[in-house]
């Protein structure tokens, strides 16, 4: 029965089913501590456009100080124009990586005071973000998350 399953996610992994290659994307980053592969295959989601792989995506090149690159994907969610998208996102990411336990790394809170703006725009309201403050209050949010699930 394993290795039926295991045939079947393979093939959905050469035929780039973008939802294969986030749950593997997630395997190999998190479980098998695998980061690069878990990169790629979280890559290869977003590419497919599979919302949920460019959120997790963005977020853990923010949090590994990839900043311009991190920034980069996050904006393939449009929120400039709407929130939705990544507040949705955000709670199917958490949903999924709230089953994985320890996913917190010291250079990720590094990274958020890092990417803190200069500016005080808009402090601890999740709804009110401009382009100095969203990358930021996302990323604190992933933090803040991995820190409270030790």
């Amino acid at each position: 029965m394993l290795t039926k399953h295991n045939r079947f996610k393979e093939l959905c992994l050469e035929n780039d089913n973008p939802e294969a290659h986030y749950i593997e994307g997630i395997l190999q980053y998190f479980i098998h501590k695998e980061k690069r592969k878990g990169l790629y295959h979280l890559r290869q989601a977003s590419i497919g456009e599979y919302r949920n792989g460019t959120y997790l995506y963005c977020l853990l090149l923010l949090a590994l100080e990839h900043y311009p690159k991190g920034k980069k994907y996050l904006d393939k969610l449009q929120w400039k124009e709407n929130l939705s998208t990544s507040d949705y996102c955000w709670k199917r990411v958490k949903k999924t990586l709230s089953t994985i336990p320890a996913i917190m790394e010291t250079r990720y809170y590094t990274a958020m005071v890092n990417l803190e703006p200069w500016t005080e725009c808009h402090p601890d309201n999740m709804a009110e973000v401009c382009k100095h403050c969203y990358y930021s209050k996302r990323l604190t949010q992933f933090v803040q998350f991995a820190m409270n699930q030790d």
